[in-house]
């Protein structure tokens, strides 16, 4: 069993496939080290990847791009995680999201409720990448073995 990077640790390592190539993806996150690590690894993968500080800034950008996939962060200013995954999957009901979050408890039963709508997936942090490359495949329905 090899042992995967935890996101936000380490180097990325430019796999030898790439299976995102053509493929345009949205990473809203309010913390940097997130932003600047997904963006490395989406982008060593193929993908062209667009970059949001905050929720607002996340639904703009959406509505002037199309876009393959977004991840987006749960806690972000401005409009949250799950703001966020309502207004994209009014405007595009066939958009996979992905949040993210490093906090575990959800008392109002965000997650669940968003599930109902069409969520893809929610990745706990640290998430390992081999975590985040089978989110991904699944979300899109590709194939995401990338040997690093």
């Amino acid at each position: 069993d090899v042992k995967r990077p935890v996101v936000g640790t380490g180097t990325v390592v430019a796999p030898a496939r790439k299976p995102l190539t053509a493929r345009r993806i949205l990473v809203a996150d309010d913390e940097p080290t997130i932003r600047k690590t997904l963006s490395a690894i989406l982008s060593k993968l193929g993908a062209r990847v667009d970059i949001a500080c905050d929720g607002a800034e996340a639904v703009e950008m959406a509505a002037i791009h199309a876009y393959d996939l977004v991840l987006a962060d749960i806690r972000m200013p401005k409009k949250n995680g799950y703001e966020v995954f309502g207004e994209l999957r009014d405007g595009n009901p066939e958009l996979p999201i992905i949040l993210m979050t490093a906090f575990g408890y959800d008392p109002a039963h965000s997650v669940v409720k968003a599930r109902e709508k069409g969520l893809k997936a929610v990745l706990f942090k640290p998430f390992k990448i081999q975590v985040l490359y089978e989110e991904i495949g699944r979300a899109l329905g590709i194939e995401m073995e990338v040997s690093t």
